[in-house]
């Protein structure tokens, strides 16, 4: 009785209802659009190759080889490719993957001028069938005729794993409206191909197989009531008919929410639940396996459905049957079993990618997840490999320490240093761990090829001066090829005095070339120079405030020095530096002399100008 009464539970509701809602939240991870556009870069090239080559041209091969090798190395993670179309641009997940002005030559304007607003690639379509759709752009691309647009071609091509959407530019409604809308456009898929419930089992499929005979048999349909129609018309008509077929409206789902899924008139799952623990009582006279085995079954559906309050409500559960300990004979190891539902592995890799996807989703996630200690660490591991969001990435790196402080280190040399915001994890993770040693993975971070992921090791290593492992990286972020790398690194060491650190300051002011580098830079440079080696550099301070300049040409370059000069001068204490101030107060430069007036009136203790010399400053022009 009980078995029927939960097989009749299980069927009443379908598991891609749920998978479809949690597709809708889904971002997109920054490696997957990086593999993504890559697809969309080597088709581009491919078709622009066809257009100027022979087919059987070595450059055609290497272009169509590179296009396949893309579109495989996406589907390594991915079922499918769908690319929304919108004027000149192809979109993924809602990123730009294509972006190209030039009509004539734009694949993302030849799909929309005639409707097309996605194109879907799917990972079992062959090589063939690629090498067609490529074909059919490329033709399409050079034809001039007006008789066919990219609809028709593509209507006519019938392809088995290759689908697209038109616009419908005669709906009524907005996208998303009425019975069966999904927060997203409102265009319907145009082929039964394109619908998961009726091509599971993967792999390749034949024109023999039920799936494609009903997709013929519905194209056979559109035909016959559509005598004389285009491509785009039948297409359209085509949509229509899915959506009465295949489409559950709102209305339908309504009624299995509320009955099943707890969103309203209370949790009925958790009290079907109670209603089951109530047969293994002491007094219950029911099959222990039967029961046990009802209840693994329930479990596991409330684990499907990933409603965290539901599984809150589980492990409270759980947890009150480990601590009352009164049960029938053959239910002494329940509690572990609702547990194991509950923490096994693949189930909580599963809410670390829904984790990953949602930001929405991810702190309540992250509340259950805190409650499983070591069982949770894959999970986490798994949201910082598909979170795109840096607020995720920071909780997620907290709550990883605070489960697993004791192992910290291997979970770190496991990410991904490539990916910018698993490096800031990683880095993240050694300032949690406090430990005054370098690890070999920061030298990895530092020789980065990505400056954003070298900028996220100065402040980790700034703090860890006290050896020379951590100030040799730092000097070769001082002399780093990118500007933004230089500038952060030279604030964060303006107050560090090791010597090799000192010795790179220095070198940056007065022993490389200046010319090219930005004056933001410099102000920077010179203002750490003078806090951390003012003294031992003030004679080359001195000459660079009496530089004179006869010729226009170098007045700018003279000017320059002089400002410097004043930047290094404010930080340098001693009667020698506010002497050479007070010189800049009165220079030629009106500039400099605002600048070094306002460097005595700010600096403690130094007697600063007079009204009457501010005055002077203030009216001066660019010079006396």
């Amino acid at each position: 009785m009980h078995d029927a009464l939960i097989c009749g539970f299980m069927s009443a509701s379908s598991p891609n209802i749920a998978s479809g809602a949690a597709r809708k939240g889904a971002g997109a991870d920054p490696r997957r659009l990086e593999k993504a556009r890559a697809i969309v870069v080597s088709l581009s090239k491919y078709i622009g190759s066809k257009t100027i080559y022979a087919d059987n041209s070595p450059v055609v091969e290497k272009f169509g080889n590179a296009f396949r090798e893309a579109l495989r190395e996406f589907f390594r993670d991915e079922k499918e490719l769908s690319l929304s179309v919108e004027q000149y641009q192809l979109k993924w997940r809602g990123e730009a993957v294509y972006d190209n002005r030039e009509k004539k030559e734009s694949i993302a304007f030849l799909l929309f001028k005639d409707g097309v607003g996605e194109i879907t690639l799917q990972d079992a379509a062959s090589p063939e069938e690629l090498d067609r759709f490529v074909d059919l752009v490329r033709a399409e691309i050079s034809s001039s005729s007006q008789d066919h647009d990219i609809v028709d071609r593509l209507w006519q091509a019938d392809f088995t794993h290759i689908s697209y959407r038109v616009f419908d530019e005669a709906a009524d409604g907005k996208p998303g409206e009425g019975a069966g809308r999904d927060g997203g456009s409102g265009e319907q898929r145009l082929s039964v191909n394109d619908h998961p419930d009726l091509t599971k089992g993967g792999g390749s499929r034949t024109p023999d197989q039920p799936d494609r005979q009903l997709g013929q048999h519905l194209r056979r349909i559109v035909d016959r009531e559509n005598p004389g129609a285009t491509a785009r018309e039948k297409e359209l008509h085509l949509q229509r008919l899915l959506e009465r077929l295949f489409l559950a409206g709102d209305e339908e789902l309504d009624p299995w929410r509320s009955d099943f899924c707890g969103r309203a008139g209370g949790d009925k799952l958790l009290r079907l639940l109670g209603s089951l623990l109530d047969f293994t009582r002491p007094e219950a006279t029911a099959e222990a396996d039967d029961v046990l085995q009802i209840i693994e079954r329930l479990v596991r559906y409330i684990a499907s459905e990933a409603h965290i309050p539901t599984l809150f409500a589980v492990l409270e559960i759980q947890k009150r049957l480990e601590e009352e300990g009164e049960r029938a004979e053959g239910f002494e190891a329940l509690p572990q079993r609702i547990r194991h539902e509950l923490t096994n592995a693949a189930f909580l890799l599963s809410l670390g990618r829904k984790a990953g996807r949602s930001r929405t989703d991810a702190p309540r996630i992250l509340e259950y997840l805190g409650r499983l200690g070591d069982n949770a660490v894959p999970a986490l591991r798994e949201i910082l490999a598909h979170s795109g969001d840096s607020a995720v990435h920071e909780q997620t790196c907290d709550l990883l320490f605070s489960i697993a402080r004791d192992y910290i280190m291997p979970i770190i040399e496991d990410l991904d240093l490539e990916n910018q915001l698993e490096a800031q994890d990683a880095v993240r993770l050694l300032s949690l761990r406090g430990a005054e040693d370098v690890p070999p993975i920061m030298e990895t971070i530092v020789s980065s090829p990505d400056a954003r992921i070298r900028r996220h090791a100065i402040g980790y290593l700034a703090r860890r001066t006290g050896g020379d492992d951590a100030a040799a990286l730092l000097c070769r972020l001082l002399g780093d090829d990118d500007a933004g790398v230089r500038i952060e690194a030279v604030a964060a060491v303006e107050d560090l005095r090791h010597p090799s650190i000192v010795a790179a300051v220095t070198a940056g002011c007065f022993e490389q070339d200046i010319a090219a580098r930005s004056m933001e830079e410099l102000e920077r440079l010179f203002r750490a120079v003078g806090k951390l080696d003012g003294e031992s550099v003030l004679p080359r301070v001195g000459q660079m405030a009496s530089e004179r300049c006869f010729l226009s040409i170098n007045r700018a370059r003279a000017r320059r020095s002089k400002l410097l000069a004043v930047t290094a001068l404010r930080h340098i204490p001693g009667p020698e530096a506010l002497a050479m101030l007070n010189g800049l107060a009165r220079d030629g430069h009106a500039l400099v002399r605002r600048k070094a007036l306002h460097a005595l009136s700010t600096s403690d203790g130094r007697d600063g100008p007079s009204e009457p010399e501010f005055a002077a400053a203030a009216e001066g022009g660019e010079e006396s």
